[in-house]
Parts: structure tokens; sequence; C-alpha cells
């Protein structure tokens, strides 16, 4: 079950993780968050995932660690295979953690220190890149400190993908790319009072 928790657990869970893994020479710099993520989207006929976890090396840019590792705990989406990786945006550094299972990724967390969370920003970002893109869940009130927002991303040639924005406790943007679901999660009890999935009028 995807949990609709954020990108910090992750981070911690990457700092946390057996053998920690750090590179001091990331990729080259995508100039934008969707040219990171575009190449990890599933192809319009895929079966769920970006395949097997070797793929992920294609992934230019990003600096992969080794992997998967089986973790103890599970990732706040539910999977126990982790490979974290470095990657950058405008020369920003940016924590990068794919998780899943042994068929392959579910999921891939992005931290990026550096800027300031903004839905209706990363929706232009990848508006001018080609995507279609819709608002999925956001907070019923739209105020609230920390809120965050989950945006539907579609590439041409691509199945579509959530993507969840929302700023980090620790300040910076925290990402959440959901790659196998083809709708959002429930919402638990503790978020079913603060989130919505009608945001037509939002």
């Amino acid at each position: 079950m995807r949990l609709p928790l954020f990108a910090l657990a992750a981070t911690a869970l990457m700092l946390a993780a057996p053998g920690a893994w750090s590179a001091t020479a990331p990729a080259a710099s995508p100039a934008t968050l969707p040219s990171l993520i575009t190449p990890l989207l599933v192809p319009a006929k895929g079966l769920g995932t970006v395949g097997d976890w070797a793929a992920l090396d294609k992934v230019k840019a990003v600096t992969w660690g080794p992997g998967p590792t089986m973790q103890d705990k599970p990732s706040p989406d539910g999977n126990y295979f982790i490979r974290p990786g470095r990657g950058m945006i405008d020369g920003r550094p940016l924590d990068v953690l794919a998780t899943g299972a042994r068929s392959g990724v579910f999921s891939v967390y992005i931290r990026d220190p550096g800027t300031t969370a903004s839905a209706d920003a990363t929706s232009a970002d990848f508006k001018k890149a080609g995507y279609a893109v819709s608002l999925a869940r956001c907070p019923v009130n739209p105020q609230a400190a920390g809120a965050k927002r989950w945006l539907k991303v579609t590439a041409p040639g691509k199945a579509p993908a959530f993507l969840q924005v929302g700023p980090l406790a620790s300040g910076g943007a925290g990402y959440v790319l959901y790659l196998a679901d083809e709708q959002l999660a429930p919402l638990t009890g503790k978020d079913a009072g603060l989130y919505t999935d009608n945001c037509v009028a939002r």
C-alpha cells in the first residue's frame, strides 16, 4: 500500500541505510526537474515500473549508488528495496532514492534543499517541457503551512505518473514520484480531513 508520507522520511531512511553511499561527482546537471524525471517514467505500454533495477543506470541525470538493497523497515511508500543516488538541478545537489520490490522500481524520492516547494511553479515547468499536468490532490485549506499537493503528470509516450510536491521540515523542497499507481492511494485517517481529491475549484 502506498502511504502518503513525504520525502523527508525517505531521506532519513537513506541516511540510516547500512553502507551509506555518497558521491562527490554527481552526473551532469539537468536544466529542470522534468529533465531528471522524464527518463524515470514508464513507457505507455510498460508493466508498471521502470523495469529492472539496472535500468536506473541509463538515467544519466543521476549518479546511482549500489543497490537495490533490502531494508529491515519499509520506505514511506511501503517498499523494502532501495537504491540511493545523487543528481543536480541548476547546479544544486539533490538526494535521490528509488524504492520498490525485487521486480523493479515503484517510486522515486527527490530532496532539493536549495529551493522552495511550489506546486504552481512545478506544474508550469512540466507544462513547458511538453507534459500534460493536472492537480490530483490538494489541501482543504490552501493556506495551510507545510501543505502538499499531488500532480498527475503525463509525457508523450509515457504512462501517467503522480508527483507529490511540498516543503520539507528541514527546509527546501521534496518530491515523490509514484510510477506504478494508476490512482492515488486513499487518504489515511490523519490526512482525510486535511486533503481532498476534489481540486477543480482550488
